[in-house]
């Protein structure tokens, strides 16, 4: 590779004239699937001589070409060759080392990459290559080390058992000369010693995310990393560090490094030492730790923490908005366990006043966002969709533990320190200093409202007056944000029972006017209280005659900002109004429409920029998409509430085929789901298909073909309906009918789909074959050569749906035509294997689609002549008879189960509600608490952990189904219509009166139980 060419063309990359940085980047294009280029990449980069923005053009290009090209997930042309590999690996450790400051952090993704996809297999020698490292004596070497043995240590993050062997072995051989440097660093005050301490920090924290190795279990080891930890919790800043702006300092590397500290011991504590995690399998093992961290680190611990927080109400130090999450939320555990809430307790009150309820109240930066910002408030304070972790989360955390575990000792202090502020505000509503501590008392006060409305809560009754008098008034605040929350706090509350009719009219007026606020947070805010206060009688009357306005304003507000929570409110009240809504669906319909065809042509527009290109927008991409599958819902919600008003679903397809198109067409897998779903309502809602779906299904089965094979879960209700209402248009049309069969084959025959869904093609198959008698006769061979061949090569047992279900097939392809498939099954040789796999397997046969399938493919056998049947069937008649009359007695008892489960599903229901944990009031000051329910991240992705390790292969735990076939409730087949009684009764007397040779083959082995079960049946 041309190094010097090379050079040339990055330098051309960044001229001024338009036509030589087009040919420049052909030309790199050209040049990067030369061997040798990402090498000659590396050169320019660390080529003292280079220019600076020369450097940053090569070392961004190279970053790119490893991602995609090394390694790749999918197949790509022109990869990296393996060869190119093994000297760039070699090669690039020692470049971190002298790579210029403004290449590194591009240069450090590099070596991410490489070090995810390569180590430890492929690139053994790292961990020494890096321990060489710290053998130098200059500083780069040793940053460069620390870099590197990050990257290795992220590896190991989610590892465990023998895996961590090679951790083992790191923390063996580095992390005492690590904890060294760490110690050496602590008095420095250059950027460059922040960004290593905060490295040092991370390798720990990465050692010790999953589990904690028992070399870091050590006393000793212990210790130290502690005292490193304390001394960077303590560390003053530098003062060049508070010289910048707030931005500005989050992101220094020594506001990191305090972020680390915190968050390194609340880990520590949480993970492996909390004494209510002991009862979990997996933290069994750290009884011994426990005991060691909790006696001695936590009291030291949460003295280290007081004086941080005295020290920042003094507005002595300044903390990180990390470091105060990660600070409150370990003071949030302590309030558990008796031995720390009894070193807690006497702050408890302090740490309210004068840390939760400051970080509650509204900032300056908060009100310049209402004014000029006020989509960014709305995601800040409105529709909170991913900020776990910010302070105000961390203090709402606190109180609500607080006054839920230690309710007699803490909740009349919140109560009286709210009652002050409140107070205060009411007297004077235009001060803005007192309306900006109103905000933090009316969010405390929603923090704890689950407890204050408590069935048992002996001041649940103090509320109304408590809204009436102190949050009312704020609806009429000169200060936005105050009415933002006033409406918020109405959400909240929206369970009181007000007592006073007044006040409900009241408050449902003070919706009203904020949905036509100036400031859109205030409308938002309306919108979403609107919602929960629709349960109150009156609100719901005095609605109704509104519906109509109301729909149209929350539309309006859904077309100005991407909220899935509106779309939810649009969603309940469609629901809740449907038979006020009706005139007007097709208006709202359209209107809703318009916003899809907004969303999907962005979502559509922004498909076309790679990932990781700078004009890339993931998070608005993110709210779009759920806005948008939000608005789907509700449209699918609409459609079911006009279940019989044909000719308005009608229209409602019209409107809905281009937004259906542009999803297809532009292959947007997001919104398949609710795609499919809306087809399967109109379809269903129609009983027929209309001209505006036919057109669709061609555009479905391309689609299906190229991007959604995966999805035959989700369509195959849509095919069902095409099959249960279009039978007759597909038998009259070939290419139709060849459309289900390609659906079905096309699953059945690629093997590297699951068992998952070739059980879900065979119930296409199914309907297919029932719905079409007669009509399909050049598919039949085919399909079932297909699911004979499953059968065979298979031979599924342990999924019982997918061996059920290719059965059934061939059940199916009977009683469509019995005589050429018992001629297909002799011709395979598979008859005799048939037969006795469908026996083997009757009691596999539950539900009552199944069972009547059985009756009916019995029945077809029953109807053949002499001729038509083989001779070992014809030979075994009377035991096949047995066999249906064993089916029949069956049969009432499904049927009634069927019943039972449609009875028992009510798809109007909500989930049902957790218990309410705050039930009981906790009046026990020296309880211990050694469950409890709390609610943080950390608990969330331990239970996902748990969850996961539950699903082991091989242990039948995937699918819970694989057992055996249960009911779908309010769920059509193409037996529904099929009364098997009926049909084994005439069967029977036919057969006695023109066959009686045939009704004694069938009859003569009955036992008198069996004649019983067959003469009850027939007079069903």
């Amino acid at each position: 590779m041309d190094t010097r060419a090379l050079y040339n063309c990055f330098e051309a990359t960044l001229q001024a004239d338009q036509n030589i940085r087009i040919q420049a980047e052909l030309e790199l294009k050209k040049a990067e699937s030369t061997p040798g280029f990402i090498g000659a990449c590396l050169d320019i980069v660390i080529e003292p001589q280079v220019a600076d923005h020369v450097k940053t053009a090569a070392v961004v290009y190279l970053k790119n070409k490893v991602n995609r090209y090394w390694d790749p997930m999918t197949p790509v042309a022109n990869p990296i060759e393996e060869e190119e590999k093994p000297v760039f690996r070699e090669r690039l450790v020692p470049a971190l080392v002298k790579v210029a400051p403004q290449c590194r952090a591009v240069l450090v993704k590099v070596l991410n990459i490489i070090v995810a996809r390569d180590f430890p297999e492929r690139w053994p020698g790292l961990l020494d290559q890096t321990l060489a490292l710290f053998q130098a004596s200059d500083i780069d070497s040793t940053r460069a080390g620390l870099t590197c043995l990050l990257e290795m240590s992220k590896h190991y993050r989610w590892t465990s058992g023998e895996k961590r062997a090679g951790l083992d072995h790191l923390i063996a051989s580095s992390f005492d000369g690590v904890l060294n440097i760490g110690n050496s660093l602590i008095n420095e005050t250059s950027n460059t010693a922040g960004e290593m301490l905060k490295d040092i920090l991370k390798i720990y924290k990465c050692a010790t995310f999953h589990e904690l190795p028992k070399s870091l279990q050590d006393p000793k080891s212990l210790s130290q990393w502690a005292t490193l930890m304390f001394n960077v919790i303590k560390k003053d800043l530098p003062e060049e560090v508070l010289n910048l702006s707030i931005e500005d300092r989050e992101v220094n590397h020594w506001v990191k490094c305090k972020k680390w500290a915190f968050a390194n011991l609340y880990r520590l504590f949480y993970r492996y030492a909390a004494p209510r995690k002991l009862s979990q399998k997996h933290n069994a093992l750290y009884a011994d730790f426990s005991t060691l961290f909790v006696n001695n680190y936590v009291p030291e611990i949460m003295a280290v923490y007081f004086n941080q927080i005295e020290l920042w109400v003094q507005q002595k130090i300044w903390l990180g908005r990390a470091s105060i999450y990660n600070l409150l939320i370990f003071i949030e555990e302590c309030i558990n366990y008796k031995d720390t809430w009894a070193i807690l307790k006497p702050h408890s009150k302090s740490i309210v006043t004068h840390v939760v309820f400051p970080l509650l109240c509204t900032t300056d930066e908060d009100i310049e966002i209402f004014e000029t910002d006020p989509e960014e408030y709305i995601h800040k304070h409105i529709d909170v969709f991913d900020d776990n972790s910010s302070p105000d989360t961390a203090a709402i955390n606190f109180l609500t533990t607080l006054v839920r575990k230690r309710t007699k000792s803490t909740l009349p202090d919140v109560l009286e320190f709210v009652q002050g502020v409140v107070s205060s505000h009411v007297q004077n509503i235009q001060d803005l200093a007192l309306a900006r501590q109103q905000e933090g008392a009316l969010r405390i006060m929603s923090a704890i409202a689950l407890l204050v409305i408590s069935k048992k809560s002996p001041i649940a009754d103090k509320i109304e007056p408590f809204i009436a008098q102190y949050v009312f008034p704020d609806f009429n605040s000169p200060h936005g944000f105050l009415r933002v929350r006033a409406c918020q706090f109405l959400n909240v509350y929206a369970d009181v029972e007000f007592q006073n009719v007044e006040n409900t009219s009241f408050a449902y007026q003070c919706i009203l006017k904020c949905l036509e606020d100036e400031n859109l947070p205030v409308q938002i805010e309306a919108a979403l209280a609107l919602q929960p206060m629709v349960k109150h009688n009156e609100v719901r009357a005095a609605l109704s005659s509104r519906i109509p306005e109301i729909m149209t304003r929350l539309l309006d507000l859904a077309n100005k900002i991407d909220i899935d929570a509106i779309t939810g409110v649009i969603e309940e009240f469609v629901e809740i109004f449907s038979e006020q809504l009706t005139p007007f669906a097709v208006d709202l319909a359209t209107k809703m429409c318009d916003q899809l065809m907004r969303l999907l042509s962005e979502l559509a527009d922004q498909q076309q920029v790679e990932f990781d290109a700078e004009n890339y927008d993931d998070t608005a991409n993110e709210d779009k998409t759920m806005t948008a599958l939000g608005v789907l819902t509700t449209i699918s919600t609409l459609l079911l509430a006009l279940d019989n008003a044909n000719a308005v679903v009608l229209e409602l397809e019209i409107i809905l085929k281009p937004v259906i198109q542009v999803v297809l067409n532009h292959r947007m897998a997001d919104f398949y789901v609710e795609v499919f779903g809306l087809i399967d309502n109109c379809t269903y809602c129609l009983k027929s298909i209309s001209p505006t779906m036919w057109a669709l299904l061609p555009e479905i089965h391309a689609v299906f073909k190229e991007d959604a094979v995966d999805y035959l879960n989700e369509l195959s209700p849509c095919l069902d309906n095409y099959l249960q209402y279009g039978a007759a248009e597909i038998g009259q049309t070939p290419q139709l009918a060849a459309i289900f069969y390609d659906i079905f084959n096309i699953v059945l025959a690629e093997d590297h789909l699951g068992e998952e869904d070739r059980t879900v093609a065979c119930s296409v198959g199914q309907r297919f074959l029932l719905s079409l008698e007669g009509k399909v006769d050049q598919h039949v061979p085919l399909m079932l050569n297909t699911v004979i061949t499953r059968l065979q090569v298979e031979k599924p047992k342990r999924n019982i749906p997918y061996l059920v279900n290719l059965l059934e097939v061939i059940l199916a392809s009977i009683c469509y035509n019995a005589r050429a498939t018992m001629a297909i099954l002799e011709e395979k040789s598979f008859t005799q294997e048939f037969f006795s796999a469908w026996f083997d397997n009757m009691e596999k046969f539950t539900r009552v689609y199944d069972l009547k399938l059985v009756i009916m493919t019995m029945l077809s056998l029953f109807g053949l002549p002499d001729g038509d049947l083989p001779p070992s069937i014809q030979s075994n008649l009377g035991q096949i008879s047995k066999g249906l009359v064993a089916v029949i007695g069956r049969l009432p008892e499904a049927l009634k189960h069927r019943e039972e489960v449609d009875k028992e599903f009510d798809p109007s229901q909500d989930y049902a509600r957790e218990d309410d944990i705050y039930d009981e009031w906790n009046d026990e000051e020296d309880e211990e608490e050694e469950g409890g329910e709390g609610g943080s991240t950390e608990e969330y992705l331990d239970f996902l952990e748990q969850e996961t390790s539950n699903f082991q292969v091989g242990e039948g735990k995937f699918f819970s189904t694989l057992d055996g076939l249960e009911e779908e409730p309010l769920s059509e087949s193409v037996l529904d219509t099929v009364n098997p009684f009926v049909a084994v009764r005439d069967m029977f007397m036919n057969l006695k009166n023109t066959n009686e040779a045939r009704y004694i083959a069938l009859t003569s082995n009955f036992t008198p139980e069996e004649v019983t079960i067959l003469d009850e049946a027939t007079k069903l």
